[in-house]
C-alpha cells in the first residue's frame, strides 16, 4: 500500500527539447553582402569596406532617429494645443451658460 502512495504522488520530470535558439540578423548578412562584392569589384581591403558601410549605415540611423523625434515632439504641441483650446472652450462656454460673462468682461 505504501509503494502504491509514493508512485501516485510522485513528480515526473518535465521533457527535455534539444532546441537551440538562433538569430538571423538581416542587416549584418546584407552588410556582408555590399562588403564582398564592393571588396571584389574595387580590389580594396574588405575591413575598410565595411567601416565606410558601417558609417553610412549610422549615419542614415541617426537621421532617422532625429527625424523620428522632432515628429513625436511636434504632435506633443500640436495635442498641447488642442487640449489648451478646449479646455478654454469649455471654461467659456460655461461662463456664458451661467451668466457670468458680464462680470468678466
Amino acid at each position: 500500500m505504501f509503494s502504491l502512495k509514493s508512485r501516485f504522488f510522485k513528480v515526473r520530470d518535465p521533457k527535455k527539447f534539444s532546441y537551440t535558439p538562433r538569430y538571423y540578423n538581416e542587416r549584418k548578412e546584407r552588410l556582408d553582402d555590399l562588403v564582398r562584392s564592393h571588396s571584389e569589384k574595387t580590389g580594396t581591403d574588405p575591413e575598410k569596406v565595411r567601416r565606410e558601410f558601417n558609417f553610412r549605415d549610422n549615419m542614415n540611423s541617426r537621421w532617422q532617429s532625429k527625424n523620428h523625434a522632432t515628429r513625436d515632439a511636434r504632435d506633443r504641441h500640436v495635442r498641447l494645443l488642442v487640449l489648451i483650446a478646449g479646455l478654454v472652450g469649455v471654461c467659456l462656454y460655461a461662463i456664458k451658460r451661467l451668466e457670468l460673462w458680464d462680470s468678466f468682461f
